[in-house]
């Protein structure tokens, strides 16, 4: 078949096919690309031409080995990334097992909870309600509103008209003082430019956030690359799947290549090449199947890891014990081979870890995976079928009696067939049944082997290695990674899948009404109806390209893992944690970048999250719409949709909004001190480049020990912990005077500003062809601020304030408040060890209808606590320690921008009326009753806000929010109200005239704001503040003397500077002035005119 040994085919001839190897190094360079000659005429292929850049292959397969020999001890943290504070990184590794599936269960309580966020319900509430037995009437409009919403599927080559729309808003305010003060250094560093780049004209748009340095232009020239690549069989090094299998990868490997004892340098040098060249073995013949895919017609196929019908047997084998375990979880449980249920319930087990059980999540070699271990084991299922239809016309039908059209098995698979789920994924069901019953009854995938019996007639069997093995070349042959069987409770079987047989496609009718029972069903022919015997189903492998990926359609997606929503967001999200050390960081990379690191996290995690989550808005929209045409309270309708048709969706939506707010208030890793208690802050503060003199030297100053935020994830025995991401991109300290050429790693600020545009951004890419789209097409426009409204309000509006308390993550306390460290720690290797926390990091949870939470892993578990006595999980710290969420005004500044511009087009005006801000003197004083009013004491100017309400955050709502605060809801309100409790602190209040009426504290208006004293002079008085204290002529401290004109007509009137709440005060007062300067610029009301304001 390769001609004679020697035999070398001249580029271009074509009379061979070819498969080219390039061995020159390119960065950036295409992984693999397939440019066949056809024939122009007929379409007929002529000559085939694989090319793979087996540099490109190098560099993964070396990132590979070296994460295996990382994780398995045999190089240091130091060696591998250039990160600081790293703490046991392999343990995190471990417990994510293969990207989020080992991640904390969660109870049916928590479940219910986070189902309840999108209502006004709490969780029992919720399940109360949601889990009544519908009416007959309420019944059958459900079924029609189902039909509705599995008709939604969104397209990345389908024109905007929201992304329109927001274009049109951000070019209002180019040129403006908005965009000259987005323009910041750190702006300028991601675009390329010097410091000195000025903003007009073409290179303005270059460094502008508001051109083309904006993270919406890169994701969008990304598609449109994605695509144009695609059509030409391009793959690149970008695309290279996670090292996130590494669990069992690394335990294989180092069986595959032992250390020997007392291995010399060379040996060992040796056995890493060894272990070298069978993984770049194994990426080259996964790379040349893939070209190989595109040269015989196969496209991308994205749906191959979400499609947990054609996973490989041995998945099934160890997810259900070679069939035998059925039994569901109904609950979170500590052991996985008890029960078999959703991933929130039923843990990984340690017989799936060590066997790779994400390994056999897929079906074709031309999808991207999103776990490296699937491009080791070559050809599946799909490709063959594929193969078989395009060049014979022959397609796979089902031969089992279950599985007949009309059946309850049939109907499902029907259902099932020439779909991918569009916003709401794959959905999986057996015929419905009762009286008034259409389509099937959905249930969760874990059950597929229940019900539809995917694996079959399981046998032992004894593995052997082949005799043509050459363990020298390819390690020690491995059952599982060499021999693709797995063992099942210590013994090595095989399965078989449901027996299929081959007919015609011509031979295949469109299904009958009866045979899909009434429900939803836009697919071609699949019912084959012999002369005699029963009619048979096509097999719906499942299939979806480049132009479905990535855009919301939640089993649609390239570099994921997850058969249901909530695995899918968990793999992403615990990757992209655990890819922090290695991306963020230049490791010696002369190709590192500042625009190349955050663009893959906007683009290969945060706006697949985002599409995921924000899906459930375009529902909300859709059966809101319903109700209200039908006659049905939305609110008391929302609940049995939650529940019954979107459960995983609505769980995946709170899951992404948590690791959104995660990456907005991400503290710096490092040292952490507390203040002086003189300035009555609770939060624990960076010593990196603190804004004081940093930590005292020595641990008991203050009362107080020090502690240290690991940078990124953390293993704690069973739970893992999320740490910290530098917020600065750091330069060198080794390349003298071109230290500042070398950026060493890219700071959390890019995520930190970007999570104001994943919250905030309605797009609009669904597939018309409904009525309704060309009639109101408003309800598309839809966004994660319409799917969890109290977590996005709450979220925005205290990010807008100076309180680091609220937004903060909290490490686990003493009573008295001190961080309890893991004080047993080795410090051998990490002289910081005994100061990292105990356990891992607890992350407010903004999204509860009764109040935000506190989350932390604890034994397994998700554990929130309710602040009203009540918990998830069984625990309750002891106390807690704020620590700062690093939130200041060079983000700030970015939040009311994107939100202002992107609520915009959400065309809500719940959310325009909750952020508005009138600035009295250039608005006219609004007709409004129920407002809350700032006046800034320097230059008296007055704004307002409406207030919506009030809320307890943090606290026990039912006596009057101890330990908590109560804060304004609306988003302005609270910015409001922070001015005014800075002016408190700052300047003394006429507490004579405005005494405490009715709970409202005395110094404040019946509109909240606080009324400042005034000296005879106008000057308004600053209040002493023990916190401030005077230099004296010796150099000693002295305490500030307190100064009131009206009473000693001779003091010295205190300054700014004195009192740090009135300075804080000084510089808050750009957060109101922008947020009323943004909403003039794009156009919440008109500019003052020459005819004066009234």
């Amino acid at each position: 078949a390769c001609g004679k040994s020697g035999l070398e085919a001249r580029l271009g001839d074509i009379r061979y096919n070819t498969v080219l190897n390039i061995p020159k190094p390119q960065t950036p360079s295409y992984w693999g690309i397939m440019v066949d000659g056809d024939d122009p005429l007929t379409g007929e292929k002529v000559v085939g031409s694989i090319n793979i850049w087996t540099g490109t292959t190098d560099l993964a397969a070396q990132h590979l080995v070296d994460l295996v020999r990382y994780m398995n001890g045999e190089i240091s943290t130091a060696q591998i990334t250039n990160g600081a504070n790293v703490q046991n990184w392999a343990t995190a590794a471990k417990l994510s097992a293969g990207g989020g599936q080992g991640l904390a269960t969660m109870s049916r309580a928590e479940i219910d909870a986070r189902l309840a966020s999108s209502t006004k319900l709490d969780g029992k509430s919720f399940e109360a309600r949601a889990s009544a037995t519908p009416s007959p009437e309420l019944r059958a409009a459900l079924n029609v509103a189902k039909l509705r919403g599995q008709d939604a599927q969104a397209r990345n080559d389908i024109p905007s008209p929201g992304r329109a729309k927001l274009q049109a808003t951000l070019n209002l305010a180019r040129g403006s003082a908005i965009e000259n003060q987005l323009i910041n250094p750190a702006m300028l560093q991601l675009a390329g430019a010097s410091a000195h780049a000025s903003s007009p004209g073409s290179s303005g748009a270059v460094v502008s956030p508001l051109g083309l340095n904006n993270p919406l232009v890169w994701s969008r020239f990304n598609e449109m690359r994605e695509n144009a690549l695609a059509a030409r069989g391009a793959c690149l090094m970008a695309e290279a799947p996670e090292p996130s299998g590494m669990t069992g990868l690394a335990d294989i490997m180092a069986k595959k290549f032992p250390p020997m004892p007392n291995e010399s340098p060379s040996a060992q040098q040796s056995r890493y090449d060894r272990m070298f060249q069978y993984v770049q073995r194994r990426y080259q013949y996964a790379i040349i199947a893939h070209e190989m895919g595109h040269s015989i017609g196969l496209r991308h196929n994205f749906v191959s890891t979400s499609a947990a019908h054609f996973y490989r047997p041995q998945y099934w084998q160890l997810r259900t014990k070679n069939g035998q375990a059925q039994v569901a979880c109904t609950d979170a449980v500590n052991d996985g081979g008890t029960c078999v249920g959703p991933r929130y319930w039923d843990p990984v087990t340690d017989e799936e870890q060590s066997q790779m059980i994400s390994m056999w999540m897929h079906s074709t070699v031309m999808d991207y995976p999103g776990d490296v271990s699937q491009d080791l084991i070559g050809l599946a299922i799909t490709d063959f079928a594929a193969a078989r239809f395009f060049y014979g016309d022959n397609v796979s039908v089902y031969t089992n009696p279950s599985y007949q059209a009309g059946t309850s098995i049939g109907t499902g698979i029907t259902l099932a067939t020439d779909t991918f789920g569009g916003l709401m994924g794959i959905q999986y069901g057996v015929r419905a049944g009762g009286a008034g019953s259409s389509g099937v009854d959905n249930f969760h995938y874990a059950q597929l082997q229940k019900n539809y019996q995917v694996i079959k007639d399981c046998r032992p069997v004894t593995p052997r290695q082949p005799a043509t093995w050459n363990e020298g070349v390819d390690g020690k042959w491995n059952q599982i990674v060499d021999g693709l069987v797995v063992s099942v409770g210590g013994q090595a079987t095989k399965c078989r899948q449901q027996p299929v047989d081959y007919i015609g496609y011509s031979q295949l009718r469109m299904p009958t009404e009866a045979e899909t029972h009434g429900g939803f069903y836009r697919g071609g022919p699949s019912v084959v109806q012999a002369s005699s015997g029963p009619p048979r189903l096509r097999v719906p492998y499942a299939f979806a390209s480049d132009n479905w990926a990535d855009t919301g359609n939640v089993s649609v997606l390239r570099h994921d893992n997850g058969a249901d929503p909530y695995e899918q967001v968990q793999f992403l999200i615990t990757t992209k944690e655990n890819r922090h050390i290695f991306d963020n960081y230049r490791r010696n990379r002369t190709t590192f970048s500042l625009l190349g690191a955050a663009s893959r996290s906007f683009n290969r995690y945060n706006v697949k999250l985002q599409g995921i989550a924000g899906g459930m808005g375009f529902f909300e929209s859709i059966y809101k719409d319903f109700g209200a045409s039908q006659g049905f309270s939305f609110d008391t309708l929302w609940p049995y949709i939650a529940k019954n048709q979107a459960h995983d969706n609505m769980i995946a939506a709170t899951v992404a909004f948590d690791h959104f707010a995660r990456e907005l208030t991400r503290p710096e890793p490092g040292q952490h001190y507390r203040r002086a208690s003189v300035f009555q802050d609770p939060v624990l503060r960076s010593a990196t480049d603190p804004d004081d003199a940093g930590p005292p030297m020595g641990t008991g100053v203050f009362g107080q020990t020090q502690l240290v935020i690991p940078n990124g994830t953390t293993g704690f025995l069973r739970d893992l912990g999320f740490g910290g991401h530098p917020l600065e991109n750091r330069l060198s300290t080794t390349h003298g005077d071109f230290d500042v050429e070398y950026i060493e790693n890219a700071g959390s600020y890019y995520d930190k500003i970007n999570t104001a545009i994943l919250l905030a951004e309605s797009e609009d890419r669904f597939v018309s062809q409904s009525r309704k789209d060309f009639y109101d097409a408003r309800f598309r426009a839809v966004g994660l601020a319409d799917v969890v409204p109290d977590g996005f309000r709450r979220l925005i509006a205290n990010a807008l304030t100076g309180d680091r308390s609220i937004l903060a993550p909290r490490v686990q306390a003493t009573a008295a408040g001190q961080p309890i460290l893991d004080v047993s720690a080795s410090t051998a290797s990490d002289p910081m060890a005994a100061r990292y926390p105990k356990g891992p990091l607890g992350w407010p949870s903004f999204w509860p209808s009764a109040g935000p939470e506190i989350c932390f892993a604890s034994q397994g578990r998700n554990a929130c606590t309710n602040y009203t006595g009540g918990n998830f999980a069984g625990i309750t710290p002891t106390g807690m320690a704020p620590i700062d969420p690093q939130i200041g005004w060079e983000v700030q500044k970015f939040l009311m921008t994107w939100t202002v511009a992107l609520i915009k087009a959400n065309e809500k005006t719940n959310w325009t009326d909750m952020m508005r801000i009138w600035r009295l003197g250039q608005n006219t004083s609004p007709e409004i009753e129920q407002r809350i009013e700032w006046q800034d004491p320097i230059s008296g100017e007055i704004y307002y806000a409406r207030d919506i309400g009030s809320e307890c955050l943090f606290g026990d709502a039912a006596n009057n929010c101890a330990g908590g605060k109560v804060v304004q809801k609306g988003i302005a309100a609270r910015v409001l109200e922070y001015a005014n409790q800075l002016t408190a602190g700052g300047y003394k209040l006429d507490v004579a005239k405005w005494p405490a009426v009715g709970g409202r504290p005395a110094g404040f208006n019946s509109a909240g704001r606080a009324m400042v004293l005034h000296h005879p002079s106008g000057l308004p008085i600053v209040a002493q503040d023990p916190a401030i204290r005077d230099i004296t002529p010796e150099g000693a401290l002295a305490p500030i003397r307190d100064c009131d004109q009206n009473v000693d007509p001779a003091c010295v009137p205190l300054t700014i500077d004195k009192n740090h709440w009135a300075h804080e005060l000084q510089g808050y007062k750009s957060v109101p002035d922008y947020l009323w300067q943004a909403e003039l610029v794009f156009g919440w009301f008109s500019a003052p005119s020459t005819r004066g304001v009234f």
